[in-house]
């Protein structure tokens, strides 16, 4: 199945994907609750929302940034930079790194 982006926006995983866990399927129809209500115009406002703001990671992993979050990323295809941030020990997300993708043109 190809997903398609919604207004610029494709989120990892739909809230509507019944083989996701329930957990997971909150954590993303909150961002896109979010994302919705408040559209972010911003590549530093959406890396502020996915990382917590700079708090420590949430209990709950229903919650966006919490205790098991691995990575965030934040893709932009139109310069093909792919922004990448990772927790500290303290849970804390740590700065986004940006990496150019390459690749050939399709």
């Amino acid at each position: 199945m190809v997903r398609e982006e919604e207004f610029g926006i494709l989120l990892g995983v739909t809230p509507d994907n019944a083989a996701a866990l329930e957990t997971t399927r909150t954590r993303y129809a909150t961002l896109k609750q979010h994302l919705d209500s408040q559209p972010e115009e911003w590549r530093e406002d959406l890396q502020q929302l996915l990382t917590g703001g700079g708090l420590p990671a949430s209990e709950g992993i229903q919650h966006i940034w919490n205790s098991q979050t691995r990575h965030s990323t934040v893709m932009l295809p139109a310069t093909r930079t792919l922004y990448i941030a990772f927790p500290s020990d303290s849970g804390i997300a740590g700065r986004f790194t940006a990496v150019t993708v390459a690749g050939e043109e399709s």
